[in-house]
């Protein structure tokens, strides 16, 4: 049928605008003569009588021409002894226009069962569509999504559009488009015609089975576990050894005698400023600015080299200091004081007399939240603040924590790196209670060999510095702050970015070493994305020996996609030991037997063109 159209419009004179004849399909009730009586019209009537089929003619303009559309308005009942059966009422249209009520399922269901009519009808001729959701001023009735209608237009690769029928500007645009669409459909389908004639040329060239090109193999990706700064961080608080600072409460109104706990100057003195200035002046021997400083705070000072601190109850509760200390390590409220009106206000006034402003704040908001419990939304509300607030918080004590590596006050440790024999040394001073806390390694050696024979440095050799300082301020501060190479991919400067791959090596080396799972993982994902190609036989060796499994399969993938480029590489034949290389040649893209496959399939080819003679001259030449 479409084919009959095809001619007759051919067959018109130049001068006499093109016809379209557009079938609007839909289940009852969907919009369907709504849609036709505003592009007719220009008006939408509120009710109407169901539609009896009937065909409507409308000149529409656009792209600067005329043209005349016929429009089939139908009805979705099928008369069982006519010969006007779905399948006829299609047959005679050139393009489609298929119906449904957004608040309607069962009318965006039926269009499936409408598809497979068109195709039956239509078949083997390809049609244009354009699927339509209709009655969008109707929003709060909608019963089907938009994006599941988009989805399942995506998969069946056809134009979707939602509208309302009350505005005329909408309706014409869908009409426009589908005429587009049937304006370039000839084209379209001599393409197709075109390239199912050439599929017995293209069945030629292509290879035969055996030796068909197999998909190239994924790159592995990494999964980052998540961080343990927080939880290391209230792990530093409970810990007892290295720590030089006591605060011990006394109880004088039921002389039930004292109770104590144990902190780190260095931490107390870099997130709360009033400790700051104590643990700093008596350092410095400034008694007097420290006695006015406890005296504004509210502690009593019991002079012990400046190491204990003893509090009154009368002012604060041990529960409720215990809690303010527990949040300026790890930024973690007690549960108990969540859940308390009194607690709460009790961590407040220590809160104010300290002047931690993020702890004020959260104490506010959780006396109102306790106090406003039935009221859901303000509940909701206040959790989201205070969840945020504690988050900014956790940012902050990583900021304060990478300071106190870049000032010596309050350290009780000093590195010495002698990268070779013929290096300078070079020192910095560190913090045992966090590094013994956060990697094992120095959590073994402070604890064990270096304080039993009470040394105060430690010396580290073959190590870089650039890589090993990244190492510490990631424990520290918990930020992996590799070097940056897009500048230098962008300029394409070779020996930048090799640089930096020797340095993330290094580094990766130094993970497996000190034993830092998450920046092993974080080193491994940063070489996958900026490893150069040079670096990769080298890498390759790197991972290996430092239990890198995903990178070292990166590597051995990439090496096998130019096979042929690195198999000739003094590199590889000297540092790779013949398992790795019998590893790779898995990996090898295209694979050996698709090579020999393709080289016998070439010269059957060449036979069958009359080109065997000069295929075989040069075989033999070879």
């Amino acid at each position: 049928m479409s084919n009959q159209n095809n001619n007759q419009n051919n067959n018109q004179n130049e001068n006499e605008p093109r016809s379209f004849i557009i079938g609007l399909f839909g289940l009852d009730g969907s919009g369907k003569s709504h849609f036709t009586i505003q592009l007719l019209q220009h008006t939408f009537i509120e009710e109407y009588d169901p539609t009896i089929e009937d065909s409507y003619r409308k000149q529409i303009e656009f792209q600067n021409e005329k043209f005349n559309v016929e429009i089939y308005d139908t009805t979705s009942m099928e008369e069982e002894h006519t010969i006007f059966t779905p399948e006829y009422k299609m047959g005679l249209c050139g393009g489609f226009i298929i119906m449904y009520s957004i608040t309607n399922r069962e009318s965006f269901e039926f269009i499936n069962y409408l598809l497979e009519k068109m195709i039956k009808a239509k078949n083997p001729d390809p049609f244009p569509v354009i699927i339509v959701g209709n009655k969008t001023d109707l929003e709060s009735e909608r019963k089907v999504p938009k994006k599941e209608a988009e989805a399942f237009c995506k998969e069946k690769k056809i134009p979707f559009v939602e509208l309302t029928c009350r505005d005329f500007q909408q309706v014409k645009s869908v009409v426009v488009q589908i005429c587009k669409l049937m304006k370039n459909w000839d084209h379209i389908v001599e393409m197709e015609k075109r390239k199912k004639k050439k599929k017995w040329l293209r069945k030629l060239l292509v290879p035969k089975k055996e030796c068909e090109l197999p998909d190239q193999f994924t790159l592995p990706s990494i999964d980052i576990q998540p961080s343990s700064f927080q939880f290391d961080c209230d792990k530093i608080f409970q810990d007892k050894i290295n720590t030089d600072v006591k605060f011990s409460f006394v109880d004088n109104s039921n002389n039930q005698g004292y109770s104590s706990f144990d902190a780190h100057q260095a931490i107390l003195a870099s997130r709360c400023f009033t400790f700051g200035k104590i643990f700093r002046g008596l350092k410095e021997n400034k008694l007097e600015e420290v006695q006015q400083t406890c005296n504004n705070a509210k502690l009593k000072l019991i002079e012990n080299k400046g190491e204990i601190l003893t509090l009154s109850t009368e002012y604060f509760s041990i529960q409720s200091f215990y809690s303010m200390i527990r949040f300026l390590y790890s930024a973690i409220i007690d549960e108990e004081v969540k859940k308390s009106v009194k607690l709460s206000n009790d961590l407040l006034s220590v809160a104010e007399i300290f002047k931690i402003d993020t702890l004020k704040n959260i104490m506010n908001k959780n006396i109102s939240l306790l106090k406003n419990q039935n009221q859901n939304q303000n509940q909701n509300e206040i959790l989201k603040e205070i969840s945020d607030l504690l988050s900014n918080e956790m940012i902050t004590i990583s900021n304060r924590f990478a300071m106190l590596l870049r000032k010596s006050p309050f350290s009780d440790f000093r590195i010495i790196i002698k990268e070779d024999e013929n290096a300078r040394e070079r020192r910095f001073f560190v913090h045992s209670p966090i590094l013994s806390q956060r990697c094992k390694y120095f959590q073994l050696v402070l604890r064990n060999e270096m304080m039993e024979k009470k040394k105060e440095e430690i010396l580290l050799s073959d190590i870089s510095f650039d890589s090993f300082l990244l190492a510490i301020e990631y424990i520290y501060s918990d930020r992996f702050l590799p070097p940056n190479v897009t500048s230098a991919k962008q300029t394409q400067n070779t020996k930048q970015i090799i640089q930096t791959n020797k340095i993330m090596l290094e580094l990766l080396i130094i993970c497996d070493y000190f034993q830092l799972p998450r920046l092993h993982q974080l080193c491994q994902k940063d070489l996958m994305e900026n490893l150069h190609e040079d670096m990769l036989v080298f890498a390759l060796n790197v991972a290996n020996q430092c239990n890198a499994p995903i990178l070292e399969e990166f590597c051995m993938i990439q090496i096998g996609k130019n096979f042929q480029k690195f198999k000739n590489d003094p590199q590889f034949t000297n540092y790779l030991d013949q398992e790795q290389k019998d590893q790779i040649k898995k990996y090898q893209y295209p694979p050996k037997n698709y090579i020999k496959y393709h080289k016998k399939f070439k010269v059957k080819l060449a036979k069958k063109f009359g080109l065997i003679e000069k295929e075989d001259e040069r075989l033999k030449k070879k």
